[in-house]
Formats: structure tokens, sequence, C-alpha cells
């Protein structure tokens, strides 16, 4: 059953995750983020010794005494884990170094900017279980400590401990410390993620620090934001990623291990399921995208159809004579590299959701992740291929459809894979200040149908209050528009944009 229960969370989770944060924080405009293969292990095939080692110095007694004592035979990987075990040696007495346990490092360095998560089950024993970079000794060395965590703290005097995640930085010049710390508790993270409120020993969390810059380190949970530390000195050394697991008689770490819970094997193991680390390189993928405007998209042959977003039946097909609201689409920068496209006709992010290549690219995604990421492939004079990076597979819509519905099933970025494209109005989201003019909506209040008069141009924009554009439909005939509300538009007071530049207040039933 406690198997079971884990496999549970971990599905859960895994939803969760596909609609919070990504694995790394946004890349900056024309950088991605590129996984650096030599820091990053899913330890599913053994102890990797070309990437990490077993560093077995041992720690001083900071402010009491240290019984730790780093053994080598106190780590390995097993089962698609890395673990680090605490031992009792039963031959030292409670003044010498009977905690046997150990550190990992990696062979090699990073340095900002990078990003660096690890997946991680502490040991139930009072002990800082680690995941932290270092570079230096004790009286000059630049350390950013991601987790020191304490699921069992002995001296009854850290009750918050076992949820509260122990980041700090440490900066030292000649004996000069410069020491920053941020206490996130896990009780914080958002309602519905699973994970809320478990402490570390119970289920795997996952540990992020984004090193953003010489002074700046954002720290995530669980895939949400947990608190910055920022520095008033420079970090300048390459920094090392270890983990390990250590004791001390002091009640800042939450007091010493009991020497009885280091025989039993249920909690004294610290596990370390995997370390992703990514750094920033030049992207590629959306080079020539016109970042933040709003585009149509047409198809180069065939009936030069428009790829409409058709939120009702989820899906684009490339079939409309003329450009409107629902042929319009937002470009933006994707966080994983690329480009993600954003359907103005629902404000929901064109997506590739499988690998079934008959299956329709639909706009239907919530945030931009995997299923959303874009790769922009300039063809010249108005051209352009776009290509799934979730499946590697080029949009298509055939030539020889008149109703084409756009596929990711291309091979390559030719012909049917190509589109034309240019830049439309409407590129900014409304505002809700309303101008004197001319133009009648009616009825109003209304509901899904209404007519505005004293306009013949299609090209208009509804947005409810906080200037998010909602999914409508609109036809003309001389001097009147009319404008029918998808469904899923609720009642409430809406601002209605004219190509005019002028902004009608509109109340929907």
């Amino acid at each position: 059953m406690k198997k079971l229960s884990k496999y549970l969370v971990l599905i859960i989770f895994s939803i969760f995750a596909s609609t919070a944060l990504l694995a790394q924080p946004g890349a900056p405009s024309g950088k991605k983020w590129v996984q650096v293969d030599k820091l990053s292990d899913e330890f599913n095939n053994g102890f990797d010794d070309t990437k990490w080692f077993k560093s077995l110095w041992d720690y001083p007694g900071f402010s009491g005494h240290n019984p730790t004592a780093m053994k080598a035979k106190n780590a390995g990987v097993t089962d698609g884990n890395l673990w680090i075990r605490a031992t009792d040696d039963k031959s030292k007495a409670d003044n010498e170094r009977w905690f046997e346990s150990c550190r990992v490092q990696a062979k090699t360095g990073i340095k900002f900017p990078m990003y660096t998560e690890s997946r991680i089950r502490t040991a139930h024993i009072s002990a800082y279980n680690t995941f932290w970079l270092n570079n230096g000794n004790a009286n000059d060395r630049d350390e950013i400590d991601i987790i020191e965590n304490n699921s069992k703290p002995s001296c009854g005097c850290q009750p918050n401990q076992p949820w509260k995640m122990g980041s700090q930085y440490f900066l030292v010049e000649n004996g000069d410390v410069e020491n920053r710390q941020n206490a996130f508790d896990n009780r914080n993270l958002s309602a519905n993620n699973p994970l809320k409120g478990k402490k570390w020993n119970e289920e795997f969390h996952i540990f992020g620090a984004h090193w953003k810059d010489k002074n700046t380190i954002d720290l995530y949970l669980d895939r949400e934001y947990a608190g910055t530390l920022k520095s008033t000195r420079n970090f300048t050394r390459d920094q090392f990623i270890q983990w390990d697991l250590w004791t001390e008689e002091a009640n800042w770490l939450g007091g010493v291990a009991n020497r009885a819970d280091l025989s039993n094997s249920n909690i004294n193991t610290m596990y370390i399921d995997y370390v992703r680390t990514y750094e920033l390189k030049d992207d590629a993928s959306n080079n020539g995208a016109p970042i933040n405007q709003v585009i149509s998209l047409r198809k180069t042959g065939g009936n030069r159809g428009y790829v409409t977003a058709e939120a009702a039946n989820n899906r684009l097909i490339a079939n409309r004579p003329v450009a409107r609201s629902w042929e319009r689409f937002r470009v933006e920068s994707h966080p994983r590299g690329g480009i993600a496209l954003k359907a103005l006709s629902n404000n929901k992010y064109v997506q590739v959701p499988n690998t079934d290549i008959q299956a329709s690219v639909r706009p239907n995604g919530n945030g931009k992740f995997a299923w959303e990421q874009f790769e922009w492939r300039s063809k010249g004079n108005g051209k352009v291929a776009l290509k799934s990076l979730h499946t590697n597979r080029w949009l298509q819509a055939a030539w020889t459809e008149d109703n084409g519905v756009v596929r990711a099933k291309g091979t390559s970025d030719q012909g049917w894979e190509t589109f034309d494209w240019q830049v439309v109005s409407g590129a900014k989201q409304l505002t809700t200040e309303i101008a004197s003019n001319d133009i009648i909506v009616y009825p109003n209040p209304g509901n899904q149908f209404i007519e505005v008069k004293g306009t013949s141009s299609v090209d208009v924009q509804v947005a409810d209050v906080e200037g998010k554009l909602v999914p409508i439909r609109v036809t003309n005939s001389t001097n009147s528009i009319f404008i029918e509300f998808e469904l899923s538009v609720g009642p409430g007071v809406y601002f209605i944009k004219t190509e005019q530049g002028k902004t009608i207040r509109f109340v929907k039933l």
C-alpha cells in the first residue's frame, strides 16, 4: 500500500506540474535552456564516476561536537536512486565520530546563469539532508545551500523544520563572511499542489535554484517560486553540485541524531531520484520570429486559406478567405526556447498534445509547456515553417484539402509545411478606457448576439475588465457588424474596441 501511495502521489504531481511551472524558469529572449549532461543524472545506470565522486572530508564542529565521519561505503546507486545512508559506528563513543555518512560531489563546476533541480526524499533522522553548490575553503569560498532540511529535529526547539526549506548563501573573503538565509515553508505552497504540507521524508520533493547572475539566486520548491537570495558581494567562482547527510550537537541544525535511529533502514537514508542542470545558450529556434506581435497564417498553396482557431471544435483549420478575429495569433517566446502561439479567438495556446500525426493541432493550452513549444523557421519572403518540438514534426495544411485541418505530421519544412505570415493589427490587449464616439451597441445589456452600429469593419476585439480578449465570431453588413459570443463567455462587463480605436462598454447578461 505504501508503494502504491508513492506512485499515486507521483501521478498526481505530474498532472499538477503539467499545468504549473516548467522545469526551468523562463529564458530571456533569444536564449534557451540546454541541459548540461555532466551535471545531470537520472541514476538509472549505476554510479557514474565520470560525473560524480565521493568527497570524504569531515565537517568541523561549528558550534558543538560534530560526530559525522564521511565514508565511501555510505553512498551508492540502487533502483534508480542515488542514496546516502547514515549508520552508527558502535565502536565509537558519543564524543567521537560515530555518525557514518557520505558526500557526493560533481566533477564539473558551473557558473551563472544556470538552473539546477533535484528530486529528493530525506532521511527521517535529526540531520541535515543537503543539496548545495560550493567552491573554495572555510576562509575563501562561494557557497549556495539550496536546502539543509531536517524532518525529525531532536532538540525540541525547531518545530517548523520538518517543512522548512533551509536555504542560504555564503560569500567568504579572507575569513570575512557574508551570509543571508531564506526559509520557505512548504505549507505555503499553492492549495492545489499535492506536496503542500508533506514533510521532507514523507514524499519526494523537487528543489531548484536559478542562479541568475553574480548577485541573485531564485529558489523553487515543487515547481513553485520559493524566494530569492540577494547578495551584496559578487559570486565569482564556478561551483560544484553536491549532496550530503550530516549532524551536529547544535540547536540551529535541530539537534544531534538519535543513535538508535541509524539502525532503522526505513528512516536512515536520503534518496536522490534525479538531478537536472541547465545553462543558457543562444536560441536559433525563434530567429526572425515577430515576438509579442499578432500575426495571421495562410497556406502557401491550394485554396490559400487562412488558419483559424476554432475553439468550439478544438482545432486549427486553414480554410478562411480573409483574416478576421479568429485568424489571429500572438507570437511569444517560449521559456524552453523557440516560440509559443496564442490564439486570440479564445486566449489559449496552440498545442500538439500527442504523436498521432492525424490529430489536429488545437488551441487548448493553458500555458507554455512542452506541448506548446515550436520552432520558428523563417523561409524568407514572408514565409515560415513551424515545427512542434514536442513531436519533432512540422505543422502541415494540405494544399489538396480546401478545409485543411492543421496537423503536426510533416517531415520537412517545404511545401505543405510552409505558411505565409504577416503582422496584423490588434497586438496589444484592450484597455478599459472609453472614448467618446457615435457607435451604438444594441442591445446593451445583451446576451450572446449583439449588433454594433456605426462601423462595417470586422477588425474588432472584445476584452473583459482585466483586458483579456474573449472569443467571438464577427460578421458584417452595411454600416453594422454582428458579434456572436462563444458559450464559454460568461455574464459581466466587457469592452468592445473597433478598428478606429473606439471603445464601447457592454454588459453581457
